[in-house]
């Protein structure tokens, strides 16, 4: 787990989504809807992966996760998910178990 940081908000990222249709993802985080024009904060992520120490000015974003390399195929598209700076997000992409649906999962784990 990381310490908070004032200045920021702080991802721990996990890609725990076992469908092989998005065994690798890109994710994007951006401050408004769609992803047209957006470059990926996270590229080329594979299942099991995890990304720790991602730091974000506060803000309202919408996380979108798709196939990696292809930005057409959407396997989450998000609701606005608000951060705010000295807060430690755990986020992780998951799927229902029967290579159906993906969901995202945000929590506060701040010390």
């Amino acid at each position: 787990m990381r310490r908070a940081v004032a200045t920021s908000a702080t991802l721990n990222v996990t890609h725990a989504a076992a469908n092989p249709v998005a065994e690798m993802v890109d994710i994007y985080l951006t401050t408004s809807v769609g992803i047209k024009g957006s470059d990926p904060t996270i590229t080329n992520f594979a299942y099991k992966e995890s990304a720790k120490g991602l730091y974000v000015a506060a803000g309202t974003y919408y996380v979108t996760v798709t196939v990696a390399g292809n930005p057409d195929a959407v396997a989450i598209d998000s609701l606005p998910v608000d951060l705010m700076n000295g807060v430690v997000y755990q986020v992780v992409a998951i799927d229902d178990g029967n290579n159906g649906g993906f969901n995202l999962l945000v929590d506060d784990i701040t010390d």
